[in-house]
């Protein structure tokens, strides 16, 4: 390597800014280009304004297309080989590109293809009048960047039916919803209705419709814990609550505890889990436990000792012909006691016995 050779190498290493003195040297160019995109302008009109060099220096940096001359930033394969690399190279290319159509279209494609999660560039933020009202770009750009929701002009006669089509994506979408829509009675049934459980994005509708009875009881039949996310009156109302066990008895840990001493509710919870006696006000009556043990027998094991040890819940819950694991204390594992439960049980005397 000559002297010179090593003197441009050295230069535009240690500033790539100094392309100036090789402007028309494309080797020098592709060396300065990989170190700063903006050292592209010092190079030469003939090599910014070359279709088959430009081609080849995208492949280091898409980004030097904002240093090209006109007649390439007007060129269509070259704008679209930018787009590749990089879409918001768009922006670099002639303004009539962004009232192009296709080539949004294809852009708005290249973000869906590279940004798989979440992408930082919105090019409907950069696009004319025409193109923000056109339903396949707001269809295509709501795919890969959901919150450009806001910016979709609420004027066009399709506006509802984006939205409506936008909320049966994903129940989060609800996040970009405007405000007015949240208090929308019709919009948030179809939002509930076409996702199977919205949970706690449920709580982004306002107050007014979370204890709207009809509205709860909408998403109580599409949500399995609905009851934890509905408005606080909602959740005090009797009908609300008794519809919510019916729907599932694994909402009883979310009813107030006022109510969950309550006969009906207390059976409705019981009818489905156990498990849920633990959730009951205490203190706990015999029914109550016969109906826990019956629906799942495992419930007998987690009982306070002294109930455990009762020798009349024992008796009770045999009588009902239900099995259980006992762990009653020494006393009850005498053969003799043993022998007064089995005569008991049997309903006869202890008279009887020493006959």
């Amino acid at each position: 390597m000559n002297f010179s050779k090593r003197k441009m190498y050295s230069d535009l290493f240690h500033d790539p800014m100094t392309l100036y003195r090789y402007s028309d040297n494309f080797d020098a160019v592709s060396i300065a280009v990989q170190r700063n995109t903006n050292s592209f302008q010092h190079a030469s009109y003939r090599i910014r304004n070359s279709p088959e060099h430009v081609s080849e220096l995208l492949a280091l940096d898409p980004y030097i297309l904002k240093h090209c001359t006109m007649n390439i930033q007007k060129n269509v394969a070259i704008v679209r080989q930018s787009i590749d690399a990089s879409p918001c190279t768009i922006l670099h290319a002639d303004p009539s590109f962004l009232l192009d159509k296709a080539v949004v279209l294809y852009c708005i494609q290249r973000c869906t293809e590279l940004y798989r999660s979440w992408c930082p560039f919105n090019v409907y933020a950069h696009l004319g009048s025409a193109l923000r009202e056109d339903l396949d770009v707001i269809h295509a750009t709501l795919r890969y960047k959901p919150d450009s929701f806001s910016q979709i002009p609420d004027s066009i006669p399709q506006y509802r039916q984006i939205m409506m089509d936008f909320l049966q994506v994903n129940p989060r979408y609800i996040t970009f919803v405007p405000n007015r829509y949240l208090d929308d009675k019709e919009m948030m049934h179809h939002y509930i209705s076409v996702n199977f459980d919205c949970r706690e994005w449920f709580l982004y509708l306002s107050e007014r419709l979370r204890n709207d009875a009809e509205t709860v009881q909408i998403f109580l039949q599409h949500s399995l814990l609905g009851l934890k996310h509905v408005g606080r009156s909602a959740r005090m109302n009797r009908d609300i609550i008794q519809y919510a066990l019916q729907q599932n008895c694994n909402n009883f840990p979310f009813v107030p505890l006022r109510y969950r001493g309550d006969p009906v509710f207390v059976h409705l919870a019981l009818q489905g889990n156990g498990l849920n006696l633990f959730f009951c006000k205490p203190p706990f009556t015999t029914a109550m436990i016969i109906q826990a043990v019956a629906q799942n027998s495992a419930v007998f094991k987690h009982l306070s000792p002294s109930l455990k040890s009762d020798r009349n819940l024992f008796l009770q819950l045999a009588k009902n012909g239900l099995s259980v694991d006992s762990k009653f204390s020494a006393g009850y594992r005498d053969a003799q006691n043993w022998i007064h439960l089995l005569y008991q049980i049997l309903g006869r005397s202890e008279e009887h016995t020493s006959e």
